[in-house]
């Protein structure tokens, strides 16, 4: 155990990947999400009652439930694993400042380990957060590009092309600089890295959406609060306090609002039994006041 977990922090510090090998994990990752997308499409046979709009009449349609949320469960599941072992291993580990414990830290607000490169929090291209980036970034193109195929009637702009358009921007830019501001001076892989573990309730979202046996309207809300808005205020507040890079605050500050957003929603529709409860005064009717 203890050989992994060295052999694991050295892969977040060491910055060897070759191009070569990049390629290989980008081609291993199409493969793997394009099987599980279409292991998904096979068994994806539940139909649905609607009504055609143009005839009136009601005609029986796919569900699409399984396919349309395969590769979101897929890359969730993964990127909330990989995420706090990233936050548990290399902000625990001393060489990065960390406590040596199990409990991540990061270097004191103002402190020049902030900007340190490569051993610094926020900025680097290390090898283990650099497959990470690919893997999140083929999952994102394959979402979308699959999904204009199979399943676009379940595609939003918010959600799908502006969302999944700024990742696959993000993961070019902090793992080469490429598509930054000319004056970006280096790839910043962890900061990008520090917030996937906020993907938690991305997969259990995605997981009571596939079967409504595994929904937990009340987990969902939990983490989401925790790790979306409090976890994420906390490195906006960070990143903002360092003078972080401009895309680095901008990222965080642009899906701040974002998940602000999505809560205040959740909250009013399925969360809404769960405030009522926590707020006594509140009632449906004053609901829809608001």
């Amino acid at each position: 155990m203890g050989d992994t977990v060295t052999w694991l922090r050295l892969t977040m510090r060491q910055q060897t990947l070759t191009l070569e090998q990049i390629v290989w994990a980008f081609a291993a990752s199409v493969v793997f999400f394009l099987c599980v997308f279409f292991t998904a499409y096979a068994y994806d046979d539940e139909m649905k009652e609607v009504v055609d709009k143009r005839t009136g009449e009601k005609k029986v349609v796919p569900k699409k439930k399984i396919m349309t949320w395969a590769i979101s469960v897929a890359q969730s599941s993964i990127m909330t694993v990989l995420g706090f072992m990233y936050l548990l291993l290399r902000y625990t580990d001393p060489l990065y400042e960390g406590t040596g414990t199990y409990i991540p830290s990061l270097p004191p607000i103002g402190s020049a380990a902030v900007h340190a490169y490569p051993a610094g929090p926020l900025y680097s291209a290390d090898d283990f957060g650099c497959l990470i980036c690919v893997i999140f970034g083929v999952a994102n193109i394959l979402d979308l590009g699959l999904g204009l195929i199979y399943y676009p009637e379940a595609l939003s702009f918010l959600t799908t092309y502006f969302h999944h358009g700024v990742m696959i921007w993000l993961m070019l830019c902090c793992t080469t600089t490429i598509g930054g501001s000319p004056s970006l001076p280096s790839p910043f892989v962890p900061s990008f890295a520090l917030a996937l573990p906020e993907e938690l309730p991305t997969m259990l979202m995605g997981l009571g959406s596939i079967n409504p046996k595994w929904r937990t309207d009340l987990w969902f809300g939990v983490t989401f609060f925790l790790l979306r808005v409090c976890y994420h205020m906390y490195l906006c507040f960070y990143v903002i306090a360092n003078r972080a890079y401009n895309e680095v605050i901008g990222v965080l500050l642009l899906t701040m609002t974002l998940h602000l957003f999505w809560f205040k929603s959740w909250m009013a529709g399925p969360g809404w039994p769960y405030v009522a409860f926590l707020f006594p005064g509140s009632s449906k009717n004053s609901k829809k006041k608001t």
